[in-house]
């Protein structure tokens, strides 16, 4: 009977207040609210003059940097990565074991003569059923 009137007597409580009971948030006191404005000396005086709030000197830092950034890019001539690429239209391969590029005009010779290489042993390991059944599934896939 006494965890009835207990709950009923929380219920009734909910229903005349509208539900939730709030509680007052604690004011934040931070140390820049209300209090002086702070006193620089020396070389912070004199930037604060002509940037007098916190965001204006990280805008002057990051713009600073993007000016240097773009000076060196300038002075330097771009990236050494653009100088490394090749300037002529001739790609062969390097090595016989290398496959030349797609654009040259050795690519289907060198394709024809590596599967006119390699057909004899495929068809010796198509022989074994084990191989035969991994090749179909992976060409299946």
């Amino acid at each position: 009977m006494i965890g009835r009137v207990m709950v009923s007597a929380a219920a009734r409580r909910a229903m005349v207040t509208g539900g939730v009971r709030t509680r007052f948030a604690s004011r934040r006191c931070f140390s820049s609210a209300g209090g002086a404005a702070p006193q620089y000396e020396g070389a912070e005086a004199t930037l604060r003059k002509f940037l007098p709030e916190d965001h204006h000197v990280v805008l002057a830092v990051l713009g600073g940097w993007a000016g240097l950034i773009t000076v060196f890019k300038l002075a330097t001539g771009g990236s050494a990565e653009a100088e490394a690429a090749p300037a002529s239209g001739d790609v062969s391969a390097s090595d016989d074991n290398d496959l030349p590029s797609i654009l040259s005009d050795k690519f289907d010779e060198s394709m024809n003569e590596k599967w006119e290489a390699s057909m004899p042993q495929w068809e010796k390991d198509m022989e074994n059923p084990a191989y035969a059944a991994k090749w179909e599934k992976s060409v299946a896939a």
